[in-house]
């Protein structure tokens, strides 16, 4: 690649968007949700993400014109990194699966299912320009790709099949936790439209949305610590669960509730009646061999196993064995204060089987990407003490690591 050529199409999509962020303001907010000069705070905000995010292109074109030596150093070993291995059709196909995606999107918000996406189509219709350059420079980006390195772009380049399918596994991981932040952040109806349905979106007050950036901004940081090379996989794996705990604290207090607001979803679900029974004290073996006699007129128990309950008493014994406490209310507090404390962390403990099953199926540097994903899953982090996040994934991931173990080393003896 010529260090011209890219200096040139650095300045180009910095143009492009210069004129996305022209159009951006084309048409201003309406009266009641105007904040600056007519336009929402919304609008203000995504202006100056856009603005921040045009600096890139064009600070680096700049050093290229100011320093060309340097510039042409720096392209000469993007070239080299890019001839490695599968490194440019990897590429290519992010670039490709992104456009699809978006393009995808932007094409679903103008027709009769935008009805079923709730606000995401008013977004898309105010902020066209700015999707319409970024697909604009996914699709400029893979045709410069291909250009300017049809050597690489052969039929036998792609019939490394597992590299390929690597590739493809990250992106339609990747996909899938933007499916979900998309989801979440413009309330679409997807899954509330399905019969039975039990999560709801619901309208909060008081929350404390400059929370957001900061944990995006660490989430960034961490993951690119965590897969820098070389790095300790014990390390990462570490902060990895710390920074999985450190999340849902984070996200009650952008709820306003601070960071005891981290129980709050389960305490005023119909799911928290497994903590009241649990503080009732059953013993263990009640809990097992008389749970359809105690528990068969509660709607809740009875349509589980004795096992869920099970847990929760069991949490209750640990919670209570220092400095024990006398009295249901006391002890009921005492479980939701432990649970509070070490669910959060414990939660994320799914990260090591979930690591070394990473190890059996991807190359080693990348056997971190499926754990740092798992980290950006919103349905993880947003129902913290439900066994559904805390317990249930360990339990399937290590289930499924132990059945691979098993296949490996021919062993009936783990296997059953």
């Amino acid at each position: 690649m010529k260090p011209q050529g890219l200096r040139s199409y650095l300045f180009l999509i910095s143009a492009e968007g210069l004129v996305a962020l022209i159009f951006l303001f084309a048409v201003p907010s309406e009266a009641r949700n105007a904040w600056l000069f007519g336009y929402s705070r919304s609008r203000v905000a995504l202006a100056a993400g856009m603005a921040l995010l045009l600096c890139l292109p064009a600070g680096v074109g700049l050093f290229a014109v100011l320093r060309p030596e340097a510039w042409a150093s720096l392209v000469h070993r993007l070239d080299a990194r890019l001839r490695t291995g599968f490194a440019l059709p990897a590429a290519a196909i992010h670039l490709a699966f992104g456009a699809l995606a978006l393009g995808g999107v932007m094409g679903l918000s103008r027709s009769p299912v935008a009805a079923h996406l709730g606000v995401l189509p008013a977004v898309l219709e105010r902020a066209w320009a700015p999707a319409l350059w970024a697909l604009l420079v996914l699709l400029q980006t893979l045709a410069l790709g291909v250009s300017r390195y049809r050597d690489l772009f052969r039929p036998e380049t792609f019939r490394d099949r597992a590299a390929l399918a690597r590739t493809l596994l990250v992106s339609l991981l990747t996909a899938a936790a933007l499916f979900h932040w998309i989801v979440l952040a413009f309330q679409i109806q997807v899954f509330t439209i399905l019969p039975n349905w039990y999560w709801v979106f619901r309208t909060r007050t008081g929350t404390v949305a400059w929370v957001f950036p900061v944990l995006l901004a660490g989430v960034l940081l961490i993951s690119r610590w965590v897969l820098a090379e070389g790095r300790s996989r014990r390390a990462a794996l570490a902060v990895l669960v710390l920074a999985g705990a450190a999340l849902q604290y984070g996200f009650a207090v952008m709820g306003g509730s601070g960071p005891a607001g981290v129980g709050e979803k389960f305490a005023e679900s119909e799911h928290s009646v497994y903590a009241g029974h649990a503080a009732d004290r059953p013993a263990l073996v009640d809990v097992v061999r008389a749970y359809e006699t105690r528990y068969a007129a509660d709607a809740y128990l009875d349509t589980k196993p004795p096992g869920l309950l099970l847990v929760y008493v069991l949490a209750q014994r640990l919670s209570n064995a220092v400095g024990p406490v006398e009295g249901f209310a006391a002890r009921l507090e005492r479980l939701g204060v432990f649970m509070a404390t070490v669910f959060p962390t414990f939660s994320f403990l799914t990260l090591i089987p979930l690591y070394h099953l990473g190890r059996r199926f991807l190359d080693r540097p990348d056997a971190l990407i499926p754990a740092v994903l798992y980290l950006t899953a919103p349905n993880v982090i947003l129902i913290p003490l439900f066994l559904d996040q805390a317990l249930y994934p360990l339990l399937f991931t290590a289930g499924a690591l132990l059945a691979v173990v098993a296949v490996e080393r021919e062993s009936p003896a783990l296997a059953f």
